[in-house]
């Protein structure tokens, strides 16, 4: 019955399923890092923009503030009275220099479409070149009104430049003040404190004229003042709402202290000052009269920068809420980075090991299976290093081969030896007749031959009859030992001194460039015919010496009592190995090498019955012989006797047996 043969597909089957899901498992978990790693990516880099946009807000402020402060000294320089062109002339070179500075530093990149309003900076800026020339050229001979209305020109253009840069400022960061409540906080903390600066500013500008000129308040500039003092306690209170939370920075709470106290502190030194102003009401003296510095150190060197500090612990919290946000950012970002590769890596040990534990495994043994059910036993199993389910399915599959193998093996020795024996059978029936035939031939030839004389035609071919039938009758003898037919009569044997004898002969026989080496041991006599075991190893060690075929070799001869044991019987062996450097035998002719009549010598040259013969000898003995052999790396007999005290041993139990059943 034909065996259906185990597709191949099977392997590659569960390679596919196995590695379809790792790689199905992996990309669904790199999709969903992938997912994460574009959401930390965008959140580290909407991080780094508002860092930036925290230092472009903080450039714009200071800028502002500067420029500012800038306008107050020169309405403070102009209202002093002095000749003030060479103050003014310093005023602009600093002022110019701050600018451009400030506007080379701003990056056009931080806030989409921010390089017009950069630019509309720049121009007002340019707008203010103009009045300060004006400025300078002013005198001390020039008419009041009209040094207040150069003044004022330069003041509106330096207000526009302010504007510009307030409104830089409050344009991104309305934007950023989404992304955190925390940066919204401070962000409208620095807004009002914009809002604080303004009104105080506002307050000293309106009041300026008056209390520098010492002149009466009208209603309308009272009810402004009202008005400024009202809108600076409102944003005051904004602030205090917003630092009423749990955890509002301690830093930004003492800036507010201290600008809630400077500006307590100013209101109540203008205060004076305003009582002063309104009690001369109506009649204005020089004693009520206040210079534009003392007015300025009310106003602006004890007020402004208090109120700016607001501004700038706010801008310094923003830069460090930025910092912190961009820093976790980064660290998520290292972090899901880690993970995608983690998975990378780990997915690729996993299939390196599926390929390396199961699907390797699984090929194997689908290659092992599929020799099997072809019959083919020659391929060992391989086995696996680890003890799981592959590596004791592959145990199992080696010990199905091999006893299928041992099933096989003994299938062929009995019907190599079932054919030995019907070979056996025919030939010495043929052996006997043959032997019949030639008796009176040899014999009549011989008689014949005495009777002619010698020399003549006749005598000759009687004498050639003659041999030819000895010839004959050897082969006929070869005939029946491989028959068994003949009788041996069965003596202990010293096979130590056999050996060595039919060594001694050989030496003679066979050629010189061959080298006989002998590593024989004094082993346990066996039983059997001297005769035939001499000729089993002559007949083996005439094949080695031919199989080296003229070039120079070596025989090795070894005799020793060996450790193992005669499977049937249990008896001990005499193990004698024979290892020529001959050519060697293919498989093929190695498996018909006791064949009767089988032969690689040329015709003429051999008959092919010697190893059949020393087959018939050693089993006749009841030994075994083995046989390895090479293409090119020479043959090596081993013939295994039983020694005597085994053969009787055995023989002793078995009477012991028969007696005891009696």
């Amino acid at each position: 019955m034909e065996m259906k043969r185990v597709p191949k597909s099977s392997a590659v089957s569960v390679g596919l399923i196995l590695h379809s899901s790792l790689l199905s498992l992996t990309l669904g978990l790199a999709i969903t890092l992938g997912i994460v790693l574009a959401s930390a990516w965008q959140e580290f880099s909407w991080a780094r923009h508002v860092q930036a946009v925290a230092a472009f807000d903080r450039l714009t402020y200071y800028t502002a503030a500067k420029a500012r402060l800038t306008r107050a000294a020169v309405m403070g320089a102009h209202y002093s009275g002095k000749d003030s062109t060479a103050r003014f002339k310093k005023i602009h070179a600093d002022y110019d220099a701050m600018l451009e500075q400030a506007l080379a530093s701003l990056d056009p990149t931080v806030i989409p479409a921010i390089s017009d309003r950069i630019a509309a900076v720049h121009r007002s800026w340019i707008d203010t070149q103009e009045p300060w020339h004006a400025i300078e050229a002013l005198s001390p001979d020039t008419p009041k009104e009209t040094r207040d209305q150069t003044v004022a020109r330069w003041f509106a253009a330096a207000t526009a430049v302010v504007n510009r840069l307030v409104d830089l400022s409050e344009l991104e960061t309305g934007e950023i003040r989404m992304t955190d409540p925390a940066i919204a906080e401070l962000v409208t903390a620095r807004q009002l404190s914009w809002v604080l600066r303004d009104v105080s500013g506002n307050e000293c500008l309106l009041m300026r004229p008056y209390v520098l000129g010492a002149q009466p308040l009208t209603p309308d500039v009272q009810a402004k003042v009202v008005a400024l003092r009202e809108d600076g306690r409102t944003a005051m209170r904004i602030i205090d709402d917003l630092l009423t939370r749990p955890g509002a920075p301690a830093s930004l709470l003492h800036a507010v202290a201290a600008a809630k106290q400077a500006s307590a502190a100013a209101n109540g030194e203008r205060d004076a000052v305003y009582q002063r102003v309104l009690a001369m009401s109506g009649h204005a003296g020089a004693d009520a009269a206040l210079s534009s510095e003392e007015w300025n150190e009310i106003c602006v060197d004890k007020l402004f920068p208090v109120l700016m500090h607001v501004g700038s612990t706010a801008l310094g919290l923003i830069d460090q809420r930025a910092a912190a946000s961009a820093h976790k950012a980064a660290e998520r970002l290292l972090l899901v980075v880690a993970g995608l590769l983690a998975v990378v890596v780990i997915s690729g040990v996993a299939l390196w090991q599926v390929r390396r534990r199961i699907m390797r495994p699984v090929k194997t043994l689908t290659d092992a299976i599929e020799h099997l059910t072809r019959r083919d036993y020659s391929k060992p199993v391989p086995q696996f290093p680890h003890r799981d389910e592959f590596g004791r399915m592959a145990t199992t599959l080696e010990s199905l081969r091999l006893g299928a193998l041992e099933v096989e093996k003994a299938a062929t020795e009995r019907q190599h030896s079932q054919k030995l024996e019907a070979l056996g059978t025919l030939a010495g029936g043929i052996a006997h007749d043959l032997n019949n035939t030639l008796v009176p031939v040899l014999t009549l030839a011989k008689l014949t031959a005495r009777h002619l004389p010698e020399g003549g035609r006749e005598r000759t071919n009687l004498e050639t009859i003659h041999t030819a039938g000895m010839r004959a009758r050897d082969l006929v003898k070869q005939i029946l030992a491989f028959a068994r037919r003949e009788q041996v009569e069965k003596q202990p044997i010293d096979v130590a001194a056999l050996t060595r004898e039919a060594l001694t002969l050989l030496r003679a026989s066979i050629p010189a460039t061959i080298r006989i080496v002998e590593d024989i041991d004094d082993v346990p006599p066996v039983l059997g015919d001297s005769g035939q075991l001499h000729q089993v190893i002559v007949n083996i060690a005439t094949n080695g010496a031919q199989a080296i075929d003229g070039r120079i070799g070596q025989l090795t001869v070894s005799l020793k009592e060996s450790r193992r044991r005669d499977p049937a019987t249990n008896q001990k062996l005499v193990s004698l190995s024979i290892h020529d450097t001959g050519i060697g035998m293919d498989a093929h002719t190695l498996g018909r090498i006791f064949d009767p009549f089988f032969t690689t010598k040329p015709v003429g040259e051999g008959t092919g019955l010697g190893l059949s013969v020393v087959h018939g000898i050693v089993t006749d003995h009841g030994g075994l012989i083995e046989v390895e052999s090479q293409p090119g790396e020479g043959t090596q007999f081993r013939i295994y006797l039983p020694t005597l005290r085994s053969a009787m041993s055995v023989a002793t139990e078995a009477v012991a047996r028969s007696l005891k059943a009696i």
